[in-house]
């Protein structure tokens, strides 16, 4: 009897999805999560390592390291501690950064606080190589030309009055 109810139940779903009363959840990412999967990646593309090679240190899939640096898996103590050790930084590292005010904040209000377009873009492997490469730049004269330069790029009017850190 309870394979009956078992095969029921399971066409009921496929019924459910074909006329498209059912839904999956939608998973809600823990802030904490997309920091540290974000610090992971950034670490990452620094070291000019893929996923593919950094799987297989671990013994994991690159599927895997993709689902800890988007917050969609955690990460357990215990590969934080071995990421620690590939990348030789201390453990700490993966949460540099976190304001004490992120964990009681719902995923959603902060990335709205934080403009989730910056933050996803900064996550990105194009993101960390662009940011890191302003970043070397020491002159804020030629900062303030290529900020420019990318403002022109994009339309955007340039304010002679910004002042580039």
């Amino acid at each position: 009897m309870f394979d009956t109810i078992a095969k029921a139940a399971h066409w009921y779903v496929i019924y459910c999805f074909q006329i498209g009363v059912c839904t999956l959840p939608r998973i809600q990412r823990d802030g904490l999560d997309l920091h540290i999967g974000g610090r992971l990646r950034e670490i990452r593309v620094r070291a000019g390592r893929n996923q593919q090679e950094l799987g297989q240190q671990l013994g994991i899939s690159f599927q895997q390291i993709q689902k800890y640096e988007s917050g969609t898996n955690r990460i357990s103590a215990s590969v934080l501690f071995r990421l620690a050790q590939i990348f030789d930084v201390p453990p700490s590292y993966f949460y540099e950064g976190i304001s004490a005010a992120m964990t009681n904040i719902p995923p959603a209000v902060q990335l709205e606080r934080n403009d989730d377009r910056v933050q996803e873009f900064a996550r990105t492997a194009e993101g960390t190589l662009l940011l890191d490469a302003y970043l070397r730049l020491d002159d804020p004269a030629i900062r303030k030309r290529v900020l420019a330069l990318i403002r022109s790029m994009a339309s955007t009017p340039v304010d002679e009055t910004t002042t580039v850190p």
